[in-house]
């Protein structure tokens, strides 16, 4: 491996783990199912519970065992898919025997590293590096990376790799198999199929949802199979590839909740009306839910990462050279639009950004490395600093706007950018980039869980956080318990940017110094929306400051 190589992969990786968000007063309904399950796995073999629950407290997203198990073992179960947990189960053991030879605690804050660590970023940094070689055939490496770093460290891809949600080691297996379908259309290599299967299953084994992605990726590998004539084998190294995560999965459930066809989902009796409604919660197409989802200032989707803005943009261009991929993608993204869009708890909690929707990230990324390809720089960009200086003016003089205000305002931004300054393409994609950066690597480092009541979570949570000079246990803390502890990640996130983002774009001290205003600007018009209230701030304290204070 190269030096460049050495040193960027490092720099990303100290972004990930420098700091330890971890919150017990919070009891995550998300985690604390998953490393339950970890630990009983590692300690006893089965899949129940009860030892977590009785040791650290139940949580929420528990299920019992069900009416089908004869007889009745009044189990505790999570209630989630278990895969995340199967994956972190080896490196779990690994640390847990550490601990115990050197005779230190192993408590409920190890398990959860140790979780998040091996079931969460170690499988992102596989998935980035297998990733990172597939888009090498698609743009010059220098630009890759930058969109490796733009995807990493600024979207929900971040936040729940630092979290042990699965949504992330989901988005990981259906990205695989997307990419080992592109490499089987591309060389034929008569392996593949069986990878193919096995990562397309494992999405699902490790969250339910990735099912619906799962489809048009069969689609296809259908239509490559049989271009390329070998349809019967294909198809039969498939579906061997997809039948062992799923044999595995139908056994854990017929173990837990006496069927293999029940999920914990079925029998659950918490949230039993939303998970219980429709086709797994699925009835009926809400506007107001593709609002809260996609451009909702609290936790849209392009206000939170607006390079996924180019994303669309860019996927034209890959429909010329690779019409299956392009297909393919687009048709995984549109699915999950309706998916969110459709399901009754399409508002879940302590989230940063619509996370039941990462899984379409990888896809969307595709077009997004289509347009950085392309990018270059006209002849606007005094025109844009001075548009983009008074843009900001604006916000600062009308700050506390209200959220009808702020659609308007972004969509004039957006529009006045994309028609009079396109020529400014690398400009904009930095800018663009910087500030979805901002966005998730700050929440991710400091409190990555917004709690729902909160008009401005981003204003409210994270910013009040650095002015109240709060942060977590990270690698600093021995400098300072302080926001000032966290400086190291952030610089070392501006040399990425720096690096990888502005180099390879080719942009100027004056042109990075626009694409910063930008980026500056674009914060500012989130910052300055749906101010909260008294009650907005006394949540606050009784919350999330709460949550840091012993």
């Amino acid at each position: 491996m190269k030096r460049s190589a050495v040193i960027f992969w490092a720099l990303l990786l100290f972004c990930f783990v420098y700091s330890f968000p971890y919150f017990p007063k919070i009891h995550s309904a998300n985690e604390l199912p998953r490393v339950y399950l970890t630990d009983a796995v590692v300690e006893t073999g089965e899949f129940h519970i009860n030892d977590g629950v009785s040791r650290f407290g139940a949580t929420v997203d528990v299920s019992p065992d069900g009416n089908n198990c004869r007889p009745r073992r009044h189990n505790c179960y999570s209630n989630k898919a278990p895969g995340s947990s199967f994956v972190a189960a080896p490196g779990y053991l690994l640390i847990k025997r550490v601990y115990g030879l050197v005779g230190a605690e192993f408590g409920l804050a190890e398990m959860v590293w140790a979780c998040r660590f091996f079931g969460a970023i170690v499988p992102m940094f596989l998935f980035l590096g297998l990733l990172s070689r597939f888009l090498s055939n698609f743009l010059p490496t220098n630009k890759a990376r930058g969109v490796i770093v733009v995807y990493a460290l600024g979207s929900m891809a971040m936040t729940y790799s630092v979290t042990f949600f699965a949504h992330q080691l989901s988005a990981a297996c259906l990205g695989s198999a997307m990419i080992f379908l592109y490499y089987w259309k591309q060389t034929g290599k008569k392996s593949l199929p069986f990878f193919i299967g096995i990562a397309g299953a494992s999405a699902i084994v490790v969250d339910y949802q990735a099912a619906f992605g799962v489809v048009p990726l069969g689609v296809w590998f259908l239509v490559i199979a049989y271009k390329r004539k070998s349809l019967p084998l294909g198809c039969a190294l498939g579906g061997l590839g997809f039948a062992i995560p799923t044999s595995l999965l139908l056994w854990y459930h017929y173990r837990c909740f006496g069927s293999p066809w029940l999920t914990g989902y079925h029998v659950t009796e918490t949230f039993a009306f939303h998970h219980q409604k429709g086709f797994l919660g699925l009835d009926r197409f809400r506007p107001e839910a593709f609002f809260g989802s996609f451009l909702a200032p609290d936790h849209g989707l392009l206000i939170f990462s607006p390079w996924l803005i180019f994303s669309a943009v860019g996927m034209k261009k890959l429909f010329s050279k690779h019409r299956g991929l392009a297909v393919s993608c687009t048709v995984v993204v549109a699915i999950y639009i309706v998916f969110v869009s459709s399901i009754s708890m399409w508002r879940t909690h302590w989230q940063v950004g619509p996370r039941y929707i990462t899984v379409m990230l990888p896809f969307c990324l595709l077009g997004y490395a289509a347009y950085v390809k392309d990018a270059s720089n006209g002849r606007s960009v005094n025109r844009l600093a001075i548009f983009a200086a008074a843009t900001l003016l604006v916000n600062v003089l009308l700050s506390g706007l209200s959220v009808w205000f702020f659609c308007v305002e972004a969509g004039l931004f957006l529009t006045a950018i994309l028609l009079f300054f396109r020529d400014e393409k690398a400009t904009l994609l930095a800018g663009a980039g910087g500030a979805s950066i901002a966005v998730y690597l700050s929440s991710s480092v400091l409190f990555p869980h917004f709690p729902d009541r909160f008009p401005n979570p981003l204003r409210e949570v994270t910013l009040q956080l650095i002015l109240d000079n709060h942060a977590p246990p990270n690698m600093g803390s021995w400098l300072s318990h302080g926001t000032i502890s966290l400086l190291p990640v952030f610089v070392v996130a501006s040399i990425l940017i720096w690096r990888w983002i502005f180099v390879p774009l080719q942009l100027n001290g004056r042109r990075a110094a626009v694409s910063v205003l930008l980026a500056v600007v674009w914060l500012t018009m989130i910052g300055n929306v749906a101010v909260g209230d008294a009650a907005d701030r006394a949540a606050y304290r009784a919350t999330v400051e709460g949550s840091f204070l012993p």
